[in-house]
């Protein structure tokens, strides 16, 4: 199986609404944005979504996903009503958005402050997934979770969400960075797989801060199991390009094309 490459917005050095035609330049395929983040503002607002899609329409670049990146700065298990009302609003106005833009997902990160260390987290979690995917649903939508949970607590939250058609996104940049068996992850997580996943590297420090093929993961073993799947069709870069320049970009773009094509000469 071939897949397509993609950037996400979050990571480039250009504004939100620039970033479908960067996207074109590098020879990028495919878009996730980013509904709010570290450090960023928590809206995409009516007039970034008008020419993000403007843009997007125009330079054949399909933005496939909006990641509500607040969240991990928000705790989807906080149990503080003013943050859950917060989150209700974000998560809303994020499925909002997707449909304006087109995109199909709302991907939802399990990090710092939402990241699940207990069981009483996972419970939390899914019932939040499953109330929020009925809302994406009815938008023609799907919930995307993006989490790094050890492969036993994954089939916890996989049994708890599957009736609700919430997908998990695999990345292997956080897998390794927080040292989980990532062939057992992605065992667990292939029967609700989304067709996307996140690809960066990782040494030291924060997955995704250096090019790809410079750190310690497998990106051949993985880009070939991911392959496998018959599930990924498209592998999502998520190094971190803020301060790079656009050569940078095509070369990390460059390095995971011939991973897929050399995938596909040996099959």
């Amino acid at each position: 199986m071939s897949a397509a490459v993609g950037l996400v917005a979050w990571r480039l050095p250009v504004r939100p609404q620039d970033s479908p035609s960067l996207a074109a330049r590098v020879g990028a395929h495919r878009l996730q944005v980013d509904y709010g983040g570290n450090g960023r503002e928590y809206e995409l607002t009516s007039s970034v979504l008008r020419q993000l899609k403007s843009h997007a329409d125009s330079e054949h670049v399909a933005i496939t996903g909006v990641a509500v990146n607040a969240l991990n700065d928000l705790g989807i298990t906080s149990t503080n009503h003013k943050t859950q009302m917060t989150i209700d609003t974000l998560t809303r106005r994020a499925i909002d958005a997707a449909v304006a833009l087109g995109a199909p997902a709302v991907l939802i990160p399990a990090f710092r402050r939402s990241m699940m260390r207990t069981s009483a987290d996972i419970a939390v979690t899914a019932t939040f997934l499953v109330r929020l995917a009925q809302l994406a649903t009815t938008a023609g939508l799907v919930i995307v979770h993006e989490n790094v949970l050890e492969p036993g607590s994954l089939i916890s939250l996989r049994e708890a969400v599957q009736a609700a058609e919430v997908r998990f996104m695999f990345d292997i940049g956080n897998l390794h960075e927080y040292r989980i068996d990532w062939r057992a992850h992605l065992e667990e997580a292939t029967p609700i797989l989304h067709s996307e996943a996140h690809i960066k590297d990782h040494r030291s420090g924060s997955a995704g801060d250096i090019a790809l093929g410079c750190g310690r993961v497998p990106l051949g073993h993985v880009v070939e199991a991911l392959l496998r799947t018959q599930t990924v069709d498209c592998l999502i870069v998520e190094t971190d390009h803020r301060d790079h320049d656009e050569e940078q970009i095509r070369a990390d773009l460059a390095a995971l094309t011939h991973l897929i094509n050399h995938n596909r000469s040996t099959e």
